[in-house]
């Protein structure tokens, strides 16, 4: 992970992660995590009151980063769904590239020895991941396709996980590009046979009907926070209110953003940013969805 850590928190999880994947996380003291730090072992404990919760934000960091590069694309209304899904790739391989540290611990220490809140958290995270996959495969390829795109996510995942994995092992020179178009070719032909031939499909509701109840429960199509943010943005600019007003607003969206990006968003900034905004009448209805996102995830 890159040694550009803005503040305390983000250095401490930077030094936290290199260890934990070098020495093994069991292996690694929170006084030696200080030591490379060049803090004392007090000031680690007053951002972190266990090794445990350290781990726990290392995993909301890397994913919170490779969420936000997501919603970019997202974003971006000029690509073409097969564009998009490519881009996703992408992002996927890049996160590996750019944090190599953040793999080599998921290699070396299984998720399985962690607490339930972490495996929990990696749970949720790894469907959230396979219903975005699943959600692009529908649209690059239409709704009759839906029956099989969860087949071809996790055909994708494998695909992804294997070719990385051997850079990873074996230090082999891949481009991104090159993978990453392999990747969606692969995917294509087999996503036109399975058009073609209309095989059953290996996972159904029938016969994984977990993976069924977690893609579909309450709040698992809610849009993304940051994209939330954006439409608010768009509300904004076309609401008939004071310019100081809008500017007050706007100001109020972008630290709330910044703040949901950062390692452990700060409760009191989150409640503060809201109340500044839901008293504004051009965005009262609006804000709901962002304000449910934030109690249930943040607790407030």
């Amino acid at each position: 992970m890159r040694d550009k850590a803005p503040d305390k928190k983000q250095q401490i999880l930077v030094s936290a992660m290199k260890l934990f994947a070098t020495q093994g996380y069991l292996q690694t003291t929170m006084q030696e995590i200080a030591q490379y730090c060049s803090m004392s072992k007090g000031s680690i404990y007053l951002h972190f009151s266990s090794k445990e919760e350290l781990l726990m934000d290392i995993y909301k960091y890397y994913y919170r980063l490779s969420d936000e590069r997501m919603q970019w694309i997202e974003r971006d209304t000029r690509l073409a769904p097969q564009e998009r899904l490519l881009k996703k790739i992408e992002v996927h391989l890049m996160m590996w590239l750019d944090y190599p540290e953040f793999v080599t611990l998921q290699i070396r220490e299984n998720p399985g020895f962690t607490n339930e809140k972490i495996k929990q958290f990696l749970r949720e995270v790894h469907t959230k991941t396979i219903k975005e996959l699943r959600e692009s495969l529908i649209e690059v390829y239409g709704e009759s396709f839906a029956r099989y795109a969860l087949d071809a996510s996790v055909l994708m995942g494998g695909i992804i996980s294997t070719l990385m994995g051997l850079k990873m092992l074996a230090n082999i020179e891949l481009k991104v590009d090159q993978i990453s178009r392999y990747i969606l070719n692969s995917v294509d032909y087999v996503a036109r046979g399975m058009l073609k031939d209309l095989p059953e499909p290996l996972i159904s509701e029938s016969n994984w009907p977990q993976i069924f109840e977690a893609l579909y429960k309450d709040g698992a199509c809610a849009p993304p926070p940051l994209l939330l943010i954006q439409n608010l943005r768009n509300d904004l600019a076309n609401a008939q209110i004071d310019p100081e007003e809008r500017q007050d607003a706007l100001d109020s969206l972008s630290i709330l953003e910044q703040e949901l990006l950062a390692s452990r968003p700060r409760r009191v900034v989150l409640r503060g940013m809201l109340a500044n905004l839901q008293h504004l009448e051009a965005v009262r209805e609006p804000i709901k969805p962002l304000v449910q996102w934030i109690n249930q995830v943040h607790g407030l």
